[in-house]
């Protein structure tokens, strides 16, 4: 797996706004390939619940990251 991630923040303050997990499977010799079936967002997703339960963010299928609301 070789997910690429890319993070919208706030310019004044830094803060996180959105980002976007880009699901990629890296192959030897052949270098990265898109991995339509999403398998690093679903493995982002679950450690993340798994080892950050209270965490802040969620995670869609499609790999958008917000910030959940409360």
């Amino acid at each position: 797996l070789a997910p690429c991630i890319t993070v919208d923040i706030n310019p004044e303050d830094g803060k996180f706004k959105s980002g976007k997990i880009h699901a990629f499977r890296q192959q030897y010799m052949a270098g990265p390939k898109t991995d339509k079936h999403g398998e690093a967002i679903r493995e982002i997703r679950d450690l993340t619940a798994s080892d950050i339960a209270s965490s802040a963010l969620h995670i869609t299928d499609d790999g958008a990251i917000t910030i959940k609301q409360q």
